[in-house]
């Protein structure tokens, strides 16, 4: 085991131990990971794995609504267009930790979207759909940081 460290406001050791097993290694998320980790797991309409990374109180606030736990966002993300792709670009992020167990975390959010037929190849590629400023809420559960509450406010938006 060796013990890795980010330097992340608040924290004594961002990161839990390492295990080595073989070429690959597991390492617990920081609070940084889990808000890429969602932003890839949306993009990759990997929603099972976006899900379980809200507590089960956690608060979603998206599109006008409020998506309360895990159950409430599978169900949104069912409701999704089959045929749009996204890309979500998290940039400026900064991690202010309350305590061990629960960090406040802002960023912003870069959208761009492709609504149709993907295709072979990437998709079409326009200027971006939005730019968003977040506001979230973590907390450690289980040794994993999950969602309490993520909201975002446009900053730009396509016309």
């Amino acid at each position: 085991m060796r013990e890795e460290t980010t330097a992340v406001v608040g924290f004594e050791s961002a990161r839990a131990p390492t295990a080595e097993l073989g070429r690959s290694s597991v390492t617990m998320q920081t609070p940084s990971d889990t808000i890429s980790l969602f932003f890839q797991h949306l993009d990759a309409a990997e929603f099972e794995k976006l899900a379980a990374l809200m507590a089960a109180d956690g608060v979603w606030h998206r599109q006008g609504k409020a998506l309360e736990g895990p159950d409430m966002v599978r169900q949104a993300m069912r409701e999704r267009p089959k045929d749009l792709s996204t890309c979500h670009i998290v940039s400026n992020l900064v991690v202010d930790a309350a305590d061990a167990d629960h960090a406040e975390v802002s960023f912003y959010n870069t959208v761009f979207a492709h609504t149709g037929e993907a295709g072979e190849g990437p998709a079409p590629l326009d200027v971006p759909m939005a730019i968003y400023r977040f506001e979230t809420s973590l907390v450690r559960v289980d040794g994993s940081w999950r969602f309490a509450k993520m909201a975002g406010r446009p900053m730009f938006r396509r016309r």
